[in-house]
């Protein structure tokens, strides 16, 4: 095919290129170059290379390239700003370590220690709920004497038991003076106390009394130390059983007054084994007038229903 018909046809066009970057302008002409090149030669057109056939003129095309089959578009591929391919990123291996099996001794272990983490957040909120009543001064004529020489007595030679063994010779060779003097300020300790004692039982409704002496025996049994009963006579007295009514009839007829208390307990008890239902009916009924007193109380002062016995 000569020139004048390449010419002629359609091989060489007429592109308005000027809207594209002057890479793809230059990459553009190469092409139309290598059509015309074809239509006056038959063999094939020799590629070129140097600067029209690099990779930064070439890189502008890809973005009008279509796959091989006409399907579409190709995927465009994530380059860097040197024109080269990205490498994909591999997923980052995860540091957390893998958790062992624990064995059976590791599982008692760890069963363990949570039962003590939890024993010592209840003994907390029960020592909460068992209240602090007010410190005591000493209302003994001993425990005075004692407070006041013990210091001059003590000393790193003689042992706790001996310094108190001189402070019980001290208190018997006090003169009637002194004694008296000593008896004057425990009378005046104790009324102390009873008027502390009684404006912060004030300070406490009955109920918050009773939850605190219901923690005090909860906390008897957790922990090694005796937690004693806080006295208040706004408490609504317990409720008694037949059993008890006729314990207490027995103690005051004075039938045991010369036997232990163990030993008249478990006469007692063998007495009401013997006793007949008829015989037992008065004391049913004294239970049976009790509970009812009982509950009545119980909603009074604690303002709500007594729990079922």
């Amino acid at each position: 095919m000569t020139w004048q018909l390449a010419t002629r046809g359609t091989v060489l066009r007429r592109v308005r290129v000027g809207a594209f970057p002057r890479a793809a302008r230059v990459v553009s002409l190469q092409h139309q170059l290598q059509r015309l090149s074809l239509a006056a030669t038959p063999r094939p057109a020799r590629p070129l290379t140097g600067y029209l056939a690099s990779p930064k003129l070439q890189a502008p095309l890809r973005l009008f390239a279509t796959s091989t089959d006409g399907s579409g578009p190709k995927e465009k591929k994530k380059t860097t700003a040197k024109g080269r391919p990205k490498k994909s990123k591999k997923p980052k291996k995860s540091t957390t370590p893998k958790k062992r099996e624990l064995t059976d001794e590791q599982k008692a272990a760890k069963a363990e220690r949570k039962k003590v983490v939890q024993r010592r957040a209840l003994v907390q909120q029960l020592k909460q709920n068992a209240l602090t009543p007010p410190k005591r001064l000493p209302d003994q004529y001993f425990s005075l004497v004692v407070q006041d020489k013990y210091a001059d007595v003590k000393n790193p030679s003689i042992t706790q038991s001996e310094a108190f063994k001189a402070v019980s010779q001290i208190a018997s060779s006090l003169t009637a003076e002194e004694k008296e003097r000593y008896e004057a300020k425990a009378r005046a300790n104790m009324a102390t106390n009873a008027a502390q004692y009684e404006q912060w039982l004030k300070q406490h409704t009955p109920l918050q009394i009773k939850e605190a002496n219901l923690a005090r025996r909860r906390l008897s049994t957790l922990v090694k130390k005796n937690y004693r009963q806080i006295r208040d006579d706004r408490l609504v007295k317990k409720r008694s059983s037949a059993f008890m009514f006729y314990v207490q009839e027995r103690y005051a007829s004075g039938d045991f007054l010369h036997m232990k208390v163990t030993d008249a307990t478990t006469r007692v008890a063998q007495e009401w084994k013997g006793l007949t239902e008829s015989e037992k009916q008065k004391y049913h009924d004294l239970q049976a007038q009790d509970q009812v007193r009982y509950r009545r109380e119980y909603l009074q002062v604690y303002g709500k229903e007594a729990p079922s016995a």
